[in-house]
């Protein structure tokens, strides 16, 4: 298999950093710029995530997200995009364009908050609040308050029920086998496990 990687276009050397730190014990290339060389290198290497901050020094990061979607050889790559200076309300209309990111994440960014956009973006690349996916979870059974579900929809975030029985049984590999299905709010079967 082919090694995967991470492009990540940020202005700000502490958000890099994080990035960076997210994937420094798995087997993912990050590769990190700040202008429009991005669109070749994204094209040519084909990343399964690329993370974009809306302020760069020599372009608009809503323009380069533009350009991303509507390039044949990028259109389907997920995209986090990260601000330092919109707001909720500048992310909700952003959504709205056909040519819109796949998560939006506020400046600054704590490293599970970016973990989170990351598993929500681009389940493919095994990144998922709580650590890896291989390990049992039975830590995130114990910390889930009594009632609640560890699973949750990886495409809106909402929890998920889990079947009886699933206390101390739950892990990665397994999540078809103890959850009750599809996402109730969004209808979506990507599902995680949260911490």
């Amino acid at each position: 298999m082919a090694k995967q990687r991470v492009l990540a276009i940020c202005g700000q050397s502490e958000n890099f950093k994080i990035i960076k730190k997210i994937f420094r014990n798995r087997d993912i290339e990050v590769k990190g710029v700040e202008d429009a060389s991005a669109l070749g290198w994204a094209a040519s290497k084909a990343p399964g995530l690329v993370i974009v901050c809306a302020e760069l020094p020599r372009m608009s990061g809503y323009a380069l997200v533009n350009k991303l979607r509507k390039s044949n050889e990028t259109k389907s790559i997920p995209i986090v995009l990260t601000s330092s200076q919109a707001t909720e309300e500048t992310f909700a209309q952003h959504k709205k364009l056909s040519t819109r990111a796949n998560e939006y994440l506020l400046e600054p960014f704590t490293e599970e908050q970016m973990i989170a956009a990351i598993g929500r973006a681009a389940p493919d690349l095994g990144v998922h609040p709580g650590g890896g996916t291989d390990e049992l979870m039975d830590d995130i059974i114990d910390e889930t308050p009594s009632g609640d579900s560890p699973l949750y929809c990886l495409s809106c975030g909402a929890s998920v029920p889990v079947k009886e029985g699933w206390k101390g049984n739950l892990s990665e590999q397994n999540i078809d086998e103890w959850s009750t299905g599809l996402c109730p709010s969004c209808g979506s079967g990507m599902l995680g496990l949260r911490r």
